[in-house]
């Protein structure tokens, strides 16, 4: 056998090497740029996708803010791309973003295109390369499911200590506040375009109504509570108003109406005003039905053993929103107004709540929002927390939950009094509890949506 001398296989590596050194160059060419496509791919569909559950949790968003959301999205993602296109052009056209697929469901469709050019990392490969760019293109649509329609009542205190001054709010700027955010919540139901309702109940020691059947006007008290019979020394006070009569003849007629039993916890039957909170024989002694004015006349104050109260109205339940903050902020025949001058009048928000409880059970939407608008100063914060520790609370919400209704309860506070209203504070949830800013207009407005659920969270979901 003849063997080669291994000098004479010098060389031959080398030479093994340039023969298959292009074939391995060009194995790496494609992987490294090949992964490289694939990489960039996956991330703009991840840009494709933020972008999309961020435009659908927009309210009536247009094909520009669409696009304008995408590329913002796309150019955080793919800050070094030579070049992006929003939205990206399809046979000619550029696809469009919003697609409104059924008004009568409220549901909207949102695509999402966007096409990124970026430069290679071997645009001089003599035998492979990808040229000097590369593109890829992605397409997302997301479907709006937008949020369930609701009911919304609003329990605002009318008592004169809204109009007092507090560590962060100026005199009279906690009731100014107060209408501020009825406006808000009015306006952002508006623009929703679902069916949604409002309705406003004010409350001082009371909750009143006022009423025109045509004939007279009356304006009615209610006081939301049982009592023991030894609760109260006299009875209820009723005057029918005829031409010409005289708002002193009222006055005397209320002046003889013993007060002092409302707030004695000791008095209060809360077994049997619990069992009654929606029934109508919940009609406690306290409840006044006073006719105290003829058509055309004025009242700037109602009066009750030497106490002035403010004038607060029921509305009930409407899609007409101007109505309810128009009232509000006290215009109209019946506008709201807290009494005027020295006064020991404070809130007794629990039977605002039990009223507003009382409006919420007229919805007809399947989600129903009751919202205590107060500075927390209660009358007779002992009736607060033998209510709230019998269930008050939780009384109204199995309530609702007996009818398959979600219910939610919250307290939008104006320097609320943690000490005073700590056991309507209780009964809601600390984490309920918002608080109303003096001057920080963008916090309350994101409290507004945030209480609304008009928020991004959940609100989209992708589809393709």
């Amino acid at each position: 056998m003849k063997y080669f001398a291994q000098s004479k296989q010098k060389g031959s590596a080398a030479l093994l090497f340039i023969l298959i050194f292009p074939a391995l160059f060009a194995i790496f060419v494609w992987g490294v740029e090949g992964a490289r496509v694939l990489q960039s791919s996956a991330r703009l569909k991840d840009a494709a996708e933020s972008a999309a559950i961020a435009v659908s949790a927009q309210q009536n968003v247009t094909n520009d803010e669409c696009y304008a959301i995408t590329q913002g999205f796309v150019g955080a993602y793919f800050p070094q791309a030579q070049s992006f296109q929003v939205p990206a052009v399809r046979e000619g056209s550029s696809i469009v973003c919003v697609v409104d697929e059924s008004s009568e469901t409220s549901i909207k469709e949102f695509t999402i295109t966007a096409q990124v050019t970026e430069n290679t990392w071997f645009p001089s490969a003599q035998i492979a390369n990808f040229g000097d760019t590369f593109s890829f293109s992605d397409s997302v649509t997301v479907r709006q499911d937008q949020s369930t329609p609701m009911d919304v009542i609003l329990v605002a205190n009318y008592a004169s200590t809204m109009t007092d001054s507090s560590h962060n709010f100026k005199k009279n700027q906690k009731i100014d506040k107060l209408e501020e955010a009825v406006q808000s919540i009015a306006s952002k139901l508006a623009e929703s375009e679902l069916p949604n309702q409002l309705a406003l109940i004010g409350f001082d020691h009371y909750v009143s109504k006022f009423e025109d059947d045509g004939a007279n006007e009356r304006w009615r008290l209610d006081h939301y509570m049982s009592f023991d019979e030894t609760g109260h020394a006299k009875s209820a006070c009723s005057r029918k108003s005829s031409r010409g009569s005289k708002m002193d003849d009222i006055e005397n007629c209320l002046d003889s109406i013993d007060e002092s039993s409302l707030f004695n916890a000791s008095k209060i039957n809360v077994d049997s005003t619990l069992d009654k909170l929606f029934s109508n024989t919940l009609t406690p002694v306290s409840l006044f039905d006073l006719s105290y004015r003829d058509k055309g006349s004025k009242i700037d104050k109602i009066k009750i053993s030497g106490h002035r109260h403010s004038v607060m109205d029921t509305i009930e339940l409407t899609s007409d929103f101007p109505k309810i903050y128009n009232a509000a902020s006290g215009k109209g025949k019946s506008g709201f107004k807290v009494v005027k001058g020295k006064s020991d009048i404070k809130g007794a928000s629990y039977t605002g709540l039990i009223g507003g409880a009382r409006l919420a059970d007229q919805g007809t939407n399947p989600k129903r929002l009751i919202i205590l608008l107060t500075d927390g100063i209660e009358q007779a914060p002992a009736v607060a927390q033998k209510l709230v520790d019998q269930g008050l609370c939780r009384r109204i919400q199995q309530h609702f939950t007996n009818q398959s209704v979600e219910i939610e309860l919250a307290i939008i506070g104006f320097d609320y009094d943690n000490v005073s209203g700590a056991d309507m504070r209780r009964c809601i949830g600390a984490s309920r509890q918002y608080n109303y800013s003096p001057k920080d207009s963008a916090a309350n407005d994101e409290l507004i949506d945030q209480l609304l659920n008009f928020s991004p969270n959940g609100v989209g979901r992708l589809v393709q």
